[in-house]
């Protein structure tokens, strides 16, 4: 009886044992779960200023006014959509202690990002953009910023759109048609750029546009579907050893 005994209370506490077991690798797996699903918290609609469209459809984010130095936009400000950075002018300001940004999904166009008179001295390392934007522009003169992922969404790539950011390589998605004046223009650390084969157009100033002018590239290769290149698209680029144009190239310009 004893033995009887001895053998049921074994094979309790090994079930009650394996019981705990099985739930805390269960709750485990349901943690890392929801952990990967969880969105980011964006910032208190309070933080932001903003301008709403003429039809009053959408909202463009013009300032942060927060103290934080990430700042997740959020995607509807007084339950309109935010489709917009920048106001009428341009830009959307931000404070210099600012080191990462994320750009909601829904937002389309970047008009642009600075810190008044302070850009130079901004601690922006992280830009962070949506799967929705088609046209990015005017987020120059962050020095810190290294990197930037470019969304496949992504249509054209504006003037003066990463002009004289710390960039070190771009790699460029299908689907960008367009790269306009200045877009890259004075990245002194841009050492590798790679153009898609959907690329139709590099400046389209006829005069002075300098796209590239003053980075640090070694070679280049222009795809086949370019047909037109800026005036100083190149220009200052005293690392270039090579460019590769495309045969459908209709004129180079007398300052490339």
């Amino acid at each position: 009886v004893a033995t009887i005994l001895s053998l049921a209370l074994v094979l309790s506490l090994t079930s009650c044992v394996g019981g705990k077991k099985t739930s805390g690798s269960n709750g485990k797996a349901e943690s890392s779960k929801s952990a990967a699903v969880k969105e980011e918290k964006p910032a208190p609609e309070e933080d932001f200023e903003i301008e709403a469209s003429d039809d009053l459809s959408y909202v463009s984010v013009t300032k942060y006014k927060g103290k934080a130095k990430k700042v997740v936009i959020p995607a509807t400000i007084q339950g309109v959509p935010v489709k917009v950075i920048g106001n009428k002018y341009g830009h959307m300001e931000i404070p210099t202690i600012v080191e990462e940004v994320v750009i909601p999904e829904g937002v389309v166009q970047i008009k642009g990002l600075n810190c008044g008179q302070e850009t130079m001295s901004s601690q922006l390392k992280s830009l962070k953009l949506p799967n929705t934007l088609k046209i990015i522009e005017g987020c120059r003169d962050f020095r810190n910023l290294k990197h930037v992922d470019l969304p496949s969404s992504l249509k054209m790539i504006g003037r003066c759109a990463f002009y004289g950011t710390g960039l070190e390589d771009v790699t460029i998605p299908e689907g960008v048609e367009v790269i306009e004046e200045m877009a890259f223009t004075e990245c002194n650390n841009l050492k590798s750029i790679t153009l898609p084969k959907s690329i139709k157009f590099i400046g389209r100033d006829s005069h002075g546009d300098k796209t590239f002018d003053g980075d640090s590239i070694e070679t280049i290769n222009v795809p086949e579907s370019v047909t037109s290149i800026g005036e100083r698209a190149f220009s200052y680029c005293s690392s270039l050893k090579e460019i590769t144009l495309p045969s459908a190239l209709s004129s180079i310009p007398s300052y490339c």
